[in-house]
């Protein structure tokens, strides 16, 4: 018997980047487009988000270059091993609009 709205069907991945210190903790803007570019390629993905320590100042210019928006803020957020907090980010597939390092290939 259903019981309302319809199950959906979600696709998950999760990267993971540590380092002793959250000021080290990034990824390059390339390495980011290219997650980005084949998840919207190559998956019905309609959104990637990604989460980053607040005083990692380094992944948040990375995530807004490659075309993230800040959501919030998540409170005391066990991140890097302590509680501290983190921001929220992501990219829906219209925000997106075309690959900036990958093709889509036949």
């Amino acid at each position: 018997m259903a019981c309302g709205a319809p199950r959906r069907k979600e696709k998950k991945i999760r990267v993971e980047v540590t380092a002793p210190s959250p000021s080290i903790q990034t990824m390059s803007i390339g390495e980011t487009q290219i997650i980005v570019d084949y998840l919207f390629l190559s998956q019905s993905v309609n959104r990637i988000q990604a989460i980053t320590d607040v005083r990692n100042k380094a992944s948040q210019n990375v995530l807004s270059r490659a075309g993230f928006r800040i959501e919030g803020t998540i409170r005391k957020s066990a991140f890097v091993g302590e509680k501290s907090n983190a921001y929220l980010y992501s990219i829906l597939r219209e925000e997106w609009k075309e690959p900036k390092i990958l093709t889509k290939t036949a």
